[in-house]
């Protein structure tokens, strides 16, 4: 899978992740599997947003355009802002290590859905999710009458979910959370909805209703910093399993998520394609990027040091992040070209020229 989708995956609105008998992931057509039932989520969280909102009400402006709309789709982006938000997280004193003791800000990109007329206060518009009621319990039967029980089977079947969106709204600065409860018109239709109900919430107040106090959730977020930033630089991803208590970080290498912007790149070489004198394209050489390369305790010397260092500073080492050549009989000039091609290597992260000759010219310019 593309790693694309894979975001768009985890972007895309959960359904019942956390229910004992969650949407069964072996029927990936069925339109109650987890990814149709994600997609399904997502439309009716966008189309709800907009619903709540009032057309007779002024929009107000934010000063800057919709990052996500252009000219193909003018006007019909959904309504909403973002809010570039800075946090400072406080410091340990106790801590043994400095960047422990020392304040981390971050910037974070929020999202706001729309605000109250009368106090301006800002909201953060979710919906909740029936796709197939039960006999004994199901929202027509029951939300007028028990409301608090219906969001307490919603709290055990989606707990993580709830939890984001409170954090959400929590960062963005959103006073009030409305929670829409959605059902299908008919268990078989997918595309028909019927909304039920709204309940609204303030923002603090929901929060402590679900467990999440602001201490605790800025607490996780400086613990992972400090445990990141004591490891060596690299990429890694942070995978969360919505129904255990274990967070897990994978180190990954570092172009990874990064086809897509390679496949852009490759349409726009399409694109421009090169000529010869008489008008024909001219057929693209086959290039080959390199992550890592090792070549310890050979004989590549100082001639074959420079040939390396030209395949390097071009398209070969571009992705380049470790590079092995101890022991290789490189002296002075081979090791003067090699410094200037590491120059250029913005992923370079492991170099080993142990056991050379290089001498203090080589190492000057290192």
């Amino acid at each position: 899978m593309p790693p694309s989708l894979y975001i768009a995956a985890l972007s895309a609105a959960k359904v019942n992740e956390t229910a004992q008998d969650p949407p069964n992931a072996d029927d990936k057509e069925s339109i109650n599997g987890p990814v149709k039932l994600g997609q399904e989520a997502s439309c009716i969280n966008q189309n709800f947003s907009q619903m709540v909102l009032d057309p007779d009400e002024p929009v107000e402006d934010m000063g800057n355009p919709n990052p996500f709309e252009d000219e193909d789709n003018a006007g019909c982006v959904a309504s909403g802002a973002y809010r570039y938000r800075k946090i400072t997280l406080p410091g340990n004193p106790k801590a043994t290590a400095d960047f422990e003791q020392n304040p981390v800000k971050l910037v974070v990109r929020t999202e706001v859905n729309c605000k109250l007329p009368s106090s301006n206060e800002l909201v953060s518009v979710k919906a909740m999710h029936e796709y197939e009621p039960k006999p004994n319990y199901n929202w027509r039967a029951h939300l007028e009458s028990t409301r608090g029980a219906c969001l307490a089977t919603e709290l055990k079947n989606n707990a993580f979910k709830l939890g984001r969106w409170t954090a959400q709204a929590i960062l963005a600065g959103c006073e009030t959370i409305k929670i829409g409860y959605v059902s299908r018109q008919h268990p078989k239709d997918p595309w028909s909805h019927s909304l039920l109900g709204v309940q609204t919430y303030a923002t603090s107040g929901f929060a402590e209703q679900i467990g999440l106090t602001r201490n605790n959730m800025f607490g996780i977020i400086r613990n992972i910093i400090d445990l990141v930033m004591s490891w060596e630089d690299g990429k890694y991803l942070l995978l969360k399993d919505p129904t255990k208590s274990v967070l897990r970080i994978h180190e990954v290498p570092w172009d990874t998520f990064q086809d897509d912007e390679e496949e852009d790149d490759a349409n726009d070489e399409e694109e421009e394609q090169e000529l010869d004198e008489d008008g024909n394209v001219v057929p693209n050489q086959v290039r080959m990027p390199i992550a890592v390369l090792t070549l310890r305790v050979q004989t590549v010397g100082d001639e074959g040091a420079e040939q390396l260092a030209s395949a390097l500073e071009g398209f070969a080492g571009e992705k380049l992040h470790t590079l092995d050549l101890g022991g290789n009989r490189i002296s002075d000039d081979g090791g003067v070209q090699l410094c200037k091609a590491v120059s250029l290597m913005g992923r370079l992260r492991k170099l080993d020229l142990s056991s050379n000759k290089l001498g203090d010219r080589d190492f000057a310019n290192m």
